[in-house]
């Protein structure tokens, strides 16, 4: 098991919930843990997760990580990353600098969006002291958050325009989720296979996949679970066909909403596993429940569900159609 997965930071968060952007799972380098892992990306990771995440949860609510830790062999793969040399060490993790980016569900419910939720972030005193730039754009859910070890300035900026393609970050799922969230799995990380579904194009052209529908259902199960208990870590979602060997294989393709399809997660470090047990035992479109205890210090669940009898939401929230930034 790697230690992508089995690296606790904090409370919520494990480190292969840093391992988001859509370009690493594209990258097609095998990112072993040992050789790409170390005690100084350890301690900025754990500060990052203690100093200023938790505490935004605390304030704001749950929230998907969009992009966050770039080793710097996918930087040197890919030359027009936006994680270049534009923005140095911050998504390197290196020097004592971190950003990670962010979509805070809560504020965007109560349509806190662009400047107003720079300034919502930036109104939190108590991460003053680590939290460096904030940068939001208009009309989108996503805010870039620096944590800087020291010193921190108030370099942040509300951007007027941000053009790019659709990806499967902006595409809200439920309450809690997007599309990517769904995607991270340490064992594609270290064998350099993609695992992001192919929704990267322009948004004109976008139309719901497969995957997009049975991640409706899945996170329609799990919405209720992450309100009462906080936010859990998807450490093995939709899979690409051919990729893995084992017999559950089939169910992680999330290709067909008439089938059984399966997820498997991490819950809140102290959440005990029983109250987990009795909100999802017996729902609708359940098919197998199962609890282990998690290297990560914390319980995990395998979810097996069919997507064609799973109950939605009868009022989609803000922002569940694509949202494009």
């Amino acid at each position: 098991m790697s230690g992508w997965e089995t690296t606790r930071l904090s409370k919520h968060f494990i480190l292969l919930d840093f391992m988001a952007d859509h370009a690493i799972y594209k990258s097609r380098i095998g990112l072993l843990f040992d050789q790409h892992w170390n005690s100084g990306y350890q301690q900025i990771a754990e500060q990052v997760c203690v100093d200023l995440l938790e505490p935004m949860i605390e304030a704001f609510g749950l929230f998907s990580v969009a992009d966050a830790f770039w080793p710097q062999v996918i930087e040197q793969a890919d030359k027009k990353a936006h994680a270049g040399s534009r923005f140095g060490p911050k998504h390197r993790w290196q020097d004592g600098e971190a950003t990670v980016d962010i979509a805070l569900w809560d504020l965007v419910d109560k349509g806190i969006t662009g400047k107003a939720l720079k300034d919502r972030i930036e109104s939190l005193a108590y991460i003053a002291a680590c939290r460096d730039r904030v940068i939001t754009y208009p009309n989108t859910e996503f805010a870039c958050v620096t944590w800087k070890k020291a010193g921190a300035k108030k370099g942040g900026s509300y951007l007027t325009s941000k053009k790019q393609s659709l990806r499967a970050h902006h595409i809200r799922v439920g309450r809690s989720f997007c599309l990517l969230d769904f995607c991270r799995n340490a064992a594609a990380l270290e064998a350099g296979q993609r695992m992001v579904p192919p929704v990267d194009k322009d948004t004109a052209d976008y139309k719901p996949i497969t995957q997009e529908e049975v991640a409706r259902a899945c996170a329609a199960l799990l919405d209720p679970l992450v309100a009462r208990l906080g936010r859990v870590s998807v450490i093995r979602g939709i899979e690409a066909a051919g990729f893995a060997s084992d017999a559950e294989a089939a169910a992680h393709h999330w290709d067909d909403p008439a089938r059984p399809c399966r997820i498997k997660a991490v819950l809140p470090q102290g959440t005990e596993a029983k109250e987990a047990k009795a909100m999802l035992d017996g729902q609708p479109g359940v098919e197998a429940l199962e609890f282990w205890e998690h290297p990560s210090e914390a319980s995990a669940l395998s979810l097996t569900f069919r997507p064609d009898q799973v109950s939605r939401l009868a009022v989609p929230p803000r922002g569940l159609r694509p949202v494009y930034g």
